[in-house]
């Protein structure tokens, strides 16, 4: 039995933080203030997640505005749009909008990650898979979307390959948000299997908001090491019908929750798909990024899931 923590998107910020971005939005803060206030609160999420031994590490996505804005910005071909509510979340994001060919044309995520607060060999990068990028931009160029979504799978392939992370993972909400047809599942695959062929460290995929089920049995045959799970909304028996030959991510801390899974609890999901799955090796998670939660609700989650890997390592 293998057992191992990560952390699956962004942390939450906190009041001091909010209220310092206001500040800066009005003008009324310089930007190294701002740089200065992210900085120190990277640094607080970096500790936790090492004092609670998790086997790779985020720096919090803190400046990140939502998961996928820096490629909005910064891929040649894309404009950043208007808002639009992200899934069933009271949240948004501005979507990007396709008014040409996507190419990479410039780093992505330049000054993005904190990489020197991270010890090395520890670094976990999360990107937007590119089937969900494209699923969710607003088309205005592409006469075909397979096109599209190859185009930012080759342009997110070549920012990857550069990135000092031994760990990317693809965050893909829109594989399982709603049952996909079978060549849409195909489609996204396939853009996976591009990024794939220029990685070599360990490439995982999150599903989230829906069940993995809408993506099955097509999604174990992607070419990724880790395939994470949203437990929230997967039954145990979406898990049981199929033979896991990878690594499971078990999404079952709630991140979209402010009511608190104890370390007992968490133990016996992790045990319980061991005892009636075939999955032979874990990482615990949250079921998506805790940036829905309060900052003291998402820490106490995330020690409560270092104390459950401490329980079963003692198994």
């Amino acid at each position: 039995m293998k057992v191992s923590g990560h952390l699956v998107g962004p942390q939450p910020r906190s009041e001091e933080l909010m209220k310092v971005y206001r500040e800066y939005a009005k003008g009324k803060l310089a930007k190294q203030a701002l740089d200065e206030v992210i900085r120190k609160e990277t640094e607080e999420n970096v500790k936790i997640q090492m004092e609670n031994d998790f086997t790779v590490i985020i720096d919090g996505m803190l400046n990140w505005h939502d998961l996928l804005r820096p490629f909005a910005e910064r891929l040649s071909g894309v404009e950043v749009g208007g808002l639009a509510r992200w899934f069933d979340n009271n949240v948004f994001y501005k979507q990007p909008v396709i008014v040409g060919k996507v190419e990479r044309t410039r780093p992505l995520l330049e000054n993005m990650i904190f990489y020197d607060l991270v010890p090395p060999r520890k670094l976990k990068v999360i990107v937007p898979d590119p089937y969900t990028f494209s699923k969710l931009s607003v088309n205005k160029s592409y006469r075909r979307f397979e096109d599209l979504v190859y185009d930012v799978a080759e342009a997110m392939a070549e920012e990857i390959r550069v990135l000092p992370a031994v760990h990317v993972q693809l965050t893909a909400p829109s594989l399982v948000y709603e049952k996909l047809p079978k060549d849409e599942i195909e489609l996204a695959m396939n853009a996976v299997e591009i990024v794939r062929r220029k990685y070599v460290g360990t490439l995982s995929i999150h599903t989230c908001f829906g069940s993995v089920v809408n993506a099955m049995p097509e999604l174990l045959d992607f070419p990724v090491d880790i395939i994470g799970v949203d437990m929230t909304v997967t039954s145990f028996k979406d898990l049981k019908d199929y033979d896991f030959t990878k690594i499971l991510g078990i999404g079952c801390v709630d991140a979209r929750n402010t009511v608190i899974e104890t370390p007992d609890e968490i133990v016996s999901t992790v045990m319980r798909v061991f005892s009636e799955t075939s999955v032979k090796q874990v990482y615990v998670s949250p079921s998506a990024g805790l940036e829905f939660l309060p900052n003291n609700v998402a820490n106490i989650k995330i020690r409560n899931i270092g104390f459950a890997l401490k329980l079963l390592r003692e198994v």
